[in-house]
């Protein structure tokens, strides 16, 4: 379903999807089908922006609420749902995506993606895990970390690892912060990389 899709009409989510063969599933053990979607970190991009529609409510739970008008030039994102990754991103001196493990903890997805940067603040590293809509978090103190008077924290596949560059008191400040870097993340992935899958709508005129 990757790619561009010219629309002669304005479509919804879920007929462009349609128009687009679908989502993608597989099968497990040769006999029980799986999404290979992850839907939690799906989104719908519009003028730079991420709109906000719950991709998981519509596609798996039938909230019809969520499908909304594509508009010319939108970018739907579906994320991979098999890949094991973590994305370390904000202040980090190689922002970007990393292979989880069953090891793999925030001070050591930090150090693969090549450290903090000068202006890192290291006492509040903030997790954001599960759906950009409604995601949990946890703020975990690296310094104590690696003074040893704090444990590490392990990840699991597809958790956020965001780096301030100032300090915060709630994780809620910087929720928005942290999704747009993942967004602009995933989008230069796909731009520098031509990986998707996306669904652009430029929108053509009826002949």
């Amino acid at each position: 379903m990757s790619g561009a899709r010219t629309l002669d009409h304005p479509v919804s989510v879920v007929e462009a999807v349609a128009r687009a063969h679908g989502l993608q599933t597989g099968i497990l053990d040769n006999q029980n089908a799986i999404d290979l979607v992850d839907l939690q970190k799906s989104f719908l991009m519009r003028g730079g922006k991420r709109i906000t529609v719950d991709l998981e409510k519509l596609f798996q739970h039938g909230d019809l609420s969520q499908n909304v008008a594509l508009e010319p030039n939108d970018y739907l994102y579906f994320a991979p749902g098999i890949l094991k990754e973590v994305y370390v991103l904000g202040e980090i001196r190689s922002p970007g995506p990393l292979v989880q493990t069953d090891n793999t903890t925030v001070i050591g997805a930090i150090a693969s993606r090549g450290g903090f940067t000068d202006r890192a603040y290291k006492s509040k590293v903030l997790v954001i895990r599960g759906s950009l809509n409604a995601p949990q978090t946890f703020v975990v103190d690296t310094l104590a970390t690696v003074d040893a008077r704090g444990l590490d924290f392990r990840l699991q596949p597809k958790d956020i690892v965001y780096v301030s560059w100032r300090p915060f008191i709630k994780a809620e400040e910087l929720l928005d912060l942290a999704a747009t870097a993942f967004i602009q993340s995933t989008v230069a992935a796909w731009a520098g990389q031509n990986i998707g899958p996306f669904i652009t709508t430029p929108f053509l005129p009826s002949l």
